[in-house]
């Protein structure tokens, strides 16, 4: 959407003030875009098998539409310091189950079953 086009859905079918719009393309310009490839692998196998240990190797790219590589999360009514952290989520679909988590804050991570 272009931003005049933008500007003009919030202010005249949204309601919003000229100082609201602006914070509401603000935020969206923040929004990431994430892609994430995913590789696993066991040492010495060909095929993954219970019990199995397996190594996972996630890479994560990150865009936003104002090029920033990180910001601050943007809350009004949260006015404590913050910081801006992703987490990858490790389950089961078969068996519903959650597996690992990991806090993406860092550079790198571990993940461990619970």
């Amino acid at each position: 959407m272009k931003p005049q086009e933008r500007e003009e859905l919030l202010t005249q079918v949204a309601g919003f003030s000229t100082n609201e719009s602006q914070d509401v393309v603000t935020d969206i310009e923040m929004m990431p875009s994430i892609s994430i490839d995913i590789t696993y692998e066991t040492e010495g196998e060909e095929g993954i098998q219970e019990g199995d240990i397996v190594t996972m190797h996630a890479w994560i790219t990150l865009h936003r539409g104002n090029g920033l590589i990180g910001a601050l999360p943007h809350a009004h009514y949260f006015p404590l310091e913050k910081e801006e952290n992703f987490w990858l989520l490790l389950a089961d679909s078969l068996s519903r189950s959650y597996i690992s988590d990991c806090c993406l804050g860092s550079l790198r991570c571990k993940m461990y079953p619970k």
